[in-house]
């Protein structure tokens, strides 16, 4: 397990890595979330947040809608430096 910026410089750069196809897994309040690729058409058009097993998920069009997303109550952005990072296919 690694912090969130052993990874990223910053969650537009975490937005980016999703939007090339890579798959994020993530730990918070001992939590397991991911972080996927959105596809419309075949394309990655956003990223989808979620609780690992969950059935809601946030769709994201956006670096600023991730930043907003609620990660247990808390927005996802504000969150960073205390997210564990699980696992990335890059």
């Amino acid at each position: 397990m690694s912090n969130f910026f052993d990874y990223y410089v910053g969650l537009e750069q975490l937005y980016e890595s999703v939007l090339r196809g890579n798959e994020i897994e993530l730990q918070y309040a001992n939590k397991k979330y991911y972080i996927l690729p959105y596809f419309t058409a075949g394309h990655v058009s956003g990223a989808r947040i979620g609780e690992q097993n969950a059935k809601d998920e946030k769709i994201c069009f956006s670096a600023q809608e991730l930043s907003e997303a609620s990660i247990e109550n808390c927005n996802f952005g504000k969150i960073l430096s205390k997210i564990k990072i699980t696992f990335v296919c890059f």
